[in-house]
């Protein structure tokens, strides 16, 4: 993703104003997982209960360079993201015909 800038100041009283632009350019990388986990259990003849456990297990790595003039600055973040996210738990009975 690429974000490209640019503003004017003007300062009351004065008749000079400061301009400043800049870019940012941001890369996003993600790798993942998705697991589910379940357990069901024979209740009667053709009735079972059911559980179910999903989660998502990801690893992303960021790059972050920006550039202004108005500042005169440039500027390079490199991240690592680790992550583990609960997708959901499903509960529920079924009926075998």
């Amino acid at each position: 993703m690429q974000n490209e800038f640019s503003s004017e100041v003007w300062e009351s009283g004065n008749t000079q104003s400061r301009t400043s632009s800049g870019k940012n350019n941001s890369n996003i990388w993600q790798i993942g997982l998705s697991a589910v986990i379940g357990l069901e259990l024979n209740v009667y003849e053709n009735i079972n209960a059911f559980a179910e456990y999903e989660a998502v297990f990801q690893k992303g790595w960021r790059t972050i360079d920006e550039y202004s003039n108005g500042r005169t600055y440039v500027r390079n973040n490199d991240y690592e993201l680790n992550g583990y996210k609960l997708k959901g738990i499903r509960i529920g009975f079924g009926i075998c015909f």
